[in-house]
């Protein structure tokens, strides 16, 4: 091996530009060819994603390009980065693991060193992750250019004052430059198929809600006017004095079933039909003051207790019956999800241009795959349920410019935030 002064500095950029090759060919493939959902990726440690990404370390590792005479410089960073950012931390330490076992192997002298520089750097992303993902895209940017100029800051220091290769500086920086440059343009891809992956989930869920809009229409016009009619014929059997009291009983059910019939059509209505009228002022406060009343009664039998903090003076636009309904819906499957008691717990507070509503339960939680999924028509985790009453609820809150979060964990509980909008 030679020193830069006998060697050739095109070479050595063409080294790492093939360098790049590596990294960019196989990421790629997979985004053109085996494209999988983020949830798929996440949800497996040896998933497609991390195959491709462990190929491309392998090659990075296989094909370096050489500088000095004591320093080689590859990409084998940006895999890892990406098995952390864009993968889970099981697969970001797993690609950590294969790359020092490469490393054991093939070059043991410098073992120890990747050993203590990639801990270091695997204790920065496992607190850095959750941000990223969460982050604009320009945050993302300037996450990844202020991390990488870290890294190649304390690799400067190496090279110049320990090493004492002064000649090496212009070097350094050019090939710092291609990296960063690739670290960005893989940052890119992988935004642009996560976006494309988003869209065809929104692509997916018109195609539902317009499903879901024209069976409406049919079940109003066919069903929902005999149910009435049938209704309103067994309300005056039931006030009739020669029925039985045993029947009366059974006619009451009846009526209830119709009544329940009645409520799941109204809910196709309200996924179909947006209101057109203008919004009203709301006192959420109040209204969330009096629902907290009612499902604290309607929670007794679950053995439930339900626990308030609402500020005063609360006020949104939107439509009473709307907004009463979305809480509802939240508050009852808040409560059924606790079959074995506990504590529901409910605030409210002005943030921003924002009403906060939390509702924080202690039931079985929901696993990070059905979490997913929650607030498409059709899904749920109930044993009995249609899976309409949280779409209904996604769809008022989306058409009033509002947001529903949800955080969960199985077996300790769920937190849903609902974001009303105070102006509309």
């Amino acid at each position: 091996m030679s020193t830069f002064g006998e060697m050739d500095m095109g070479l050595t950029i063409q080294s790492l530009l093939s360098n790049v090759l590596c990294i960019i060919f196989p990421l790629l493939c997979y985004l053109l060819f085996f494209n999988e959902e983020d949830t798929t990726r996440t949800s497996k440690i040896f998933s497609k994603f991390f195959l491709f990404i462990t190929i491309s370390l392998f090659l990075t590792l296989t094909f370096p390009a050489h500088y000095t005479e004591h320093f080689t410089y590859d990409l084998r960073l940006i895999p890892i980065l990406l098995a952390f950012l864009y993968g889970t931390y099981k697969q970001g330490i797993l690609t950590i693991a294969i790359m020092l076992l490469h490393t054991f192997i093939f070059a043991p002298a410098d073992f120890s060193q990747y050993l203590g520089n990639y801990t270091v750097i695997a204790l920065i992303l496992f607190f850095l992750t959750n941000y990223y993902r969460n982050a604009s895209h320009y945050k993302k940017f300037l996450t990844l250019t202020i991390f990488y100029f870290i890294i190649t800051s304390t690799r400067a220091f190496y090279l110049l004052i320990i090493l004492e290769e002064t000649n090496q500086l212009s070097l350094l920086m050019m090939l710092s430059f291609i990296t960063w440059f690739t670290i960005v343009s893989v940052m890119l891809l992988m935004e642009n198929m996560d976006k494309q992956i988003w869209m065809k989930r929104e692509l997916q869920h018109i195609e539902k809600m317009d499903a879901v809009s024209q069976l409406a229409a049919t079940v109003t016009h066919e069903v929902k006017n005999p149910l009435t009619t049938v209704k309103g014929f067994l309300q005056i059997l039931r006030d009739k004095s020669y029925i039985e009291d045993k029947d009366k009983e059974y006619i009451k059910i009846s009526i209830e079933e119709l009544v329940r019939a009645e409520y799941m059509i109204q809910n196709y209505l309200s996924l179909s039909k947006p209101n057109s009228r203008k919004y009203e002022v709301i006192d959420l406060s109040n209204l969330l003051k009096d629902l907290a009343s009612i499902m604290a009664t309607y929670a007794i039998k679950t053995k439930v207790h339900v626990i308030t903090s609402i500020k005063d003076d609360l006020q949104i636009s939107g439509f009473k019956y709307e907004v009463q309904q979305v809480l509802l819906n939240v508050f009852k499957n808040a409560v059924e999800s606790m079959e074995n008691g506990g504590e529901l717990r409910v605030w409210a507070e002005e943030k921003e241009q924002f009403v906060e509503v939390t509702i924080k339960d202690e039931g079985k939680g929901i696993s990070k795959e059905d979490l997913k999924k929650i607030g498409t028509p059709y899904f749920t985790t109930k044993k009995k349920g249609t899976g309409l009453g949280l779409s209904v609820s996604f769809e008022i809150v989306k058409r009033m410019g509002g947001n529903i979060q949800i955080e969960s964990e199985v077996g300790k509980g769920t937190t849903m935030t609902v974001q009303f909008p105070i102006d509309v």
